[in-house]
């Protein structure tokens, strides 16, 4: 998706001109702790450990 970075970090109207003003970021992209132990968790049974 070519806006996503753009929603997941912000923008301001200095760094990027042709927006209409500044845009705050709203992360929906990323893992928490508990992400992270379940990928992790997925991929150690996956691999047979």
């Amino acid at each position: 998706m070519v806006y996503a970075a753009m929603q997941n970090y912000g923008g301001t109207k200095a760094e990027f001109s042709h927006l209409w003003g500044d845009i705050p970021g709203r992360e929906f992209i990323g893992l928490n702790d508990d992400d992270e132990d379940e990928v992790l968790g997925i991929l150690a049974d996956h691999l047979g450990g």
